[in-house]
């Protein structure tokens, strides 16, 4: 069985945390962790894919991996596909390129993700 869980970053903080997806009485996005919600920004909440990169790390939408030859990619879901997809920003005008069937996700590394992170979508010179 695929495990379900969800990450986002804790309002006025830098800090992830990763566990249930709820919503609050007051229409907030939460991540429960052990019976304790943490309120989350709800622009940063991404599903877990259920996959981990080549040193084991859970992969999330929202993250940004890059392969042997070091070109970017991030993951997001596709409803058109019904499938996580790996996504070339520079390639096709960002659409989504390939699920994570087509690649061999295990070569790639998760090196930050597009909230934290946006500079590493860059071209880099």
């Amino acid at each position: 069985m695929r495990e379900i869980k969800f990450r986002g970053r804790k309002i006025n903080s830098t800090e992830w945390v990763c566990g249930d997806l709820r919503k609050t009485q007051n229409g907030n996005a939460g991540i429960s962790v052990n019976g304790k919600l943490y309120i989350v920004d709800a622009e940063t909440v991404g599903q877990y894919t259920g996959l981990k990169d080549k040193n084991g790390t859970e992969i999330y939408e929202g993250d940004i991996l890059k392969d042997l030859d070091e070109l970017p990619l991030y993951i997001e879901f596709s409803e058109k596909r019904a499938a996580f997809c790996f996504v070339d920003k520079f390639d096709s005008y960002g659409k989504c390129l390939y699920t994570t069937k087509d690649l061999h996700w295990e070569d790639f590394e998760v090196v930050g993700n597009v909230h934290d992170n946006p500079e590493l979508l860059e071209i880099q010179n």
